[in-house]
């Protein structure tokens, strides 16, 4: 059997998509009527106009219709597909919220898409704790706003939140915006359910901050992309609701001088700087022009950093931000800034840093790649690349 591109299970189990391609229409029929035993009305798609929505994910790049979408409801109609699959060989790719950029949920040829739109909602919310158990096709967004009616911040954010699942963000480990704090999303991760190949259910969903019993399980599965196994259920770490977040742009003259603010801010206001997100022009002036948006500054500068803080005292943090601040641009280590004013300017703000993802679509072809650098190489890099 096939998840998410590698070939796992016993090798007398696969068939190569070569073979799926060429299957005849009555073995595909008979396969989706096994299908159809295990699941619901809505459980199976066949509708050639409603698998196009499944045909690929947010870049449309190479689109093509599964022979049909799986949608279960729940862990136990995951396993019984996983299963069925797995002992009639036939290769399948997992999906999410479909908000990828690299192609790991897009189908291909012969291959049964299975996803998890249905598996959906939050099962328990503890702000003393500090946990959420979610299923695994719940938005991110949904995850969010559950926890800030307690009180509480899940801190993952991407500009996909209306979108993008829980489960896909555990596959992809995801990082956003806020990973300078709190890390990438295997930092946000105490605990998981998974189904393996062969539908064998793995459940760790551990609530404990500390748990030192054993083997970390739940650590293979995050990054893995659906190879090893598709997540199902996940218990979700949350922090206490910061009271507001300040965004301002700061506009730079060389890089150093980017690497020399992000060290004073750190140094002087540590843990409420919970964003630096760095935007070269050339980046910066092609999402102005492209999407029409409004220019922040009167000139334009080589660099720009996008910086958001948490504050918990509205008065006496804003002040102490604002004043660190005005000691970086005195010191010469920027050109200009803005302080955002009001939750317009800040929307308007993180619109320029957002604009990535439809600058792809509206440039294409394009080449979409998320790499790590090492801080000191990373303009040497992207001079490079230019």
């Amino acid at each position: 059997m096939e998840v998410g591109r590698t070939r796992i299970g016993p090798d007398n189990a696969g068939r190569n998509l070569e073979v799926i391609n060429k299957i005849d229409l009555h073995h595909l029929d008979g396969f989706l009527s096994g299908l159809r035993r295990l699941l619901d009305e809505a459980g199976l798609v066949t509708d050639p106009d409603i698998l196009a929505h499944y045909a690929s994910d947010w870049t449309q790049k190479n689109a093509t219709l599964p022979v049909a979408v799986a949608r279960p409801r729940n862990t136990v109609e995951v396993s019984a597909v996983l299963a069925y699959c797995h002992k009639a060989g036939w290769p399948i790719v997992v999906q999410g919220g479909l908000t990828g950029l690299s192609g790991g949920a897009t189908p291909q040829p012969g291959e049964l898409a299975l996803s998890l739109d249905r598996l959906s909602g939050i099962e328990q919310v503890d702000p003393v704790s500090g946990h959420m158990i979610v299923k695994a096709g719940t938005t991110l967004a949904t995850v969010q706003e559950a926890a800030a009616e307690h009180g509480m911040m899940f801190a993952l954010d991407l500009a996909s939140s209306g979108s993008c699942t829980i489960g896909g963000n555990i596959a992809t480990n995801a990082g956003g915006n806020r990973v300078l704090r709190y890390g990438m999303m295997r930092n946000l991760l105490l605990g998981l359910e998974c189904v393996l190949a062969d539908g064998r259910v793995l459940s760790s969903l551990n609530v404990m901050l500390k748990d030192n019993a054993g083997y970390d399980l739940k650590q293979l599965f995050i990054g893995a992309e659906g190879t090893l196994g598709v997540i199902t259920r996940a218990v979700l770490r949350l922090h206490p609701a910061p009271s507001e977040r300040l965004s301002m742009l700061i506009a730079l003259h060389s890089f150093a001088d980017m690497t020399a603010l992000l060290a004073t801010l750190r140094g002087d206001l540590g843990s409420s700087l919970c964003a630096f997100e760095a935007m070269w022009s050339s980046y910066f002036e092609c999402a102005l022009s492209n999407l029409q948006l409004a220019r922040p500054f009167a000139e334009s500068y080589p660099y720009y950093a996008l910086v958001e803080f948490e504050l918990l005292d509205l008065g006496r943090d804003r002040e102490f931000v604002e004043t660190c601040l005005y000691r970086v641009i005195e010191a010469g280590n920027a050109a200009d800034a803005m302080v955002a004013g009001s939750l317009a300017e800040t929307v308007r703000l993180w619109r320029i840093r957002e604009a990535a993802g439809e600058l792809l679509q509206r440039l294409s072809p394009a080449i979409s790649y998320d790499v790590s650098l090492p801080l000191p190489r990373m303009d040497e890099f992207v001079k490079a690349v230019t």
